[in-house]
């Protein structure tokens, strides 16, 4: 069960959602918000559990046996895309990112592009479909197939060893979530302060709403689509 509190700008329902969570049994609610920074002022101020939204498929798949997976951290994802980029130069299968495939300002850039999609739930075959789809020549399919073939090879290589980035962790998280017999710790769970959810939150909270309670506080008004043009894609999905 869902329930959304749509906010106008300056508005937040941290410190009501605070209350709730601390009035039920101890560890049953747990308070999400989307960075360190509230997740500390809410600790020290009301003396509760608060987390950051990462927490959740962390402790998911904890509390189903599963926490022994390997994790990788955003500098390990720049090793591998860095490694990757200079396999495929040394081989001759950059033309177009050839001169720039070593500079560290451009494996980050991958990097980030990599987690984007994957943040999208968009997988390399998702992206390849799109990219037939448009079809662009030259140069410029040129630059399209090379960012294909990093993803291809970047997802090849996690399945291959086990590997798991922070998006391979919410997927794996929903698909245990969604199981009828998995271990869901909390029967409540509030979100506050949040402006979006990218994909993957967003299909793991839809998920964790048919398991326990779940209210969400976001900003954003309907009725006012180009003051909050960012925020109504989600309050919609």
């Amino acid at each position: 069960m869902a329930d959304l509190y749509c906010l106008r700008l300056g508005e937040s329902m941290r410190n009501e959602f605070a209350e709730r969570a601390r009035s039920a049994e101890e560890g049953k609610a747990l308070l999400v918000l989307p960075n360190t920074l509230l997740v500390d002022e809410v600790r020290q101020k009301n003396m509760l559990q608060a987390v950051n939204i990462d927490y959740l498929p962390n402790e998911i798949l904890r509390s189903n046996g599963l926490d022994e997976l390997r994790l990788l951290s955003r500098q390990a994802q720049e090793v591998i895309v860095g490694r990757l980029l200079e396999k495929k130069r040394s081989a001759g299968a950059l033309r177009y990112f050839a001169n720039i495939s070593d500079a560290r300002a451009f494996v980050k850039t991958m990097t980030n592009l990599i987690g984007e999609l994957a943040r999208a739930d968009v997988s390399a075959t998702d992206l390849e479909e799109a990219l037939n789809a448009w079809s662009r020549e030259g140069r410029e399919g040129c630059k399209d197939k090379e960012i294909l073939d990093v993803c291809k090879e970047y997802e090849e290589l996690l399945a291959l060893n086990n590997l798991y980035d922070m998006e391979g962790l919410y997927r794996l998280a929903t698909k245990e979530a969604s199981r009828a017999q998995s271990s869901i710790p909390w029967e409540e769970l509030f979100f506050s302060d949040f402006y979006r959810f990218d994909r993957v939150q967003l299909e793991l909270l839809k998920v964790l709403a048919k398991r326990c309670r779940v209210t969400v506080g976001i900003v954003g008004e309907p009725k006012k689509e180009k003051l909050y043009a960012a925020t109504l894609g989600t309050i919609g999905d």
